[in-house]
C-alpha cells in the first residue's frame, strides 16, 4: 500500500508526505515557499522527533485536500507540488 501522512499543528501550516508501495521509494514531501528553507520545523512522527526545512510547509486546508486527493486516487496529489525521488 502507498503511505501518505500529514503533519498538523505546526502553527504555520502542514506538511504532507508520501512513501511508495510498502514504504519503499519513491519518497515525496510537499513543497511550500522555497524562501523559508533557512529555518527548520520540528514535529513528532511515529514517536520520533523529526525536522524538515520550513519550505515544505503548506497551508493546512490545502494539505488536507491534497491528502484526501492522494488517498482517493492512490498516488501523490496533483493539487500540490512535491519534492523527492
Amino acid at each position: 500500500n502507498n503511505l501518505f501522512s500529514i503533519v498538523l499543528g505546526l502553527g504555520s501550516g502542514s506538511i504532507v508526505t508520501y512513501d511508495g508501495l510498502g514504504g519503499n521509494p519513491p519518497y515525496f514531501v510537499s513543497v511550500g515557499d522555497p524562501k523559508k528553507d533557512l529555518s527548520l520545523v520540528s514535529y513528532f512522527f511515529v514517536g520520533q522527533l523529526s525536522e524538515l526545512p520550513a519550505s515544505h510547509v503548506i497551508p493546512e486546508e490545502l494539505a488536507v485536500r491534497a491528502l484526501v486527493d492522494s488517498i482517493e486516487f492512490e498516488q501523490p496529489s496533483s493539487l500540490i507540488q512535491w519534492y523527492g525521488s
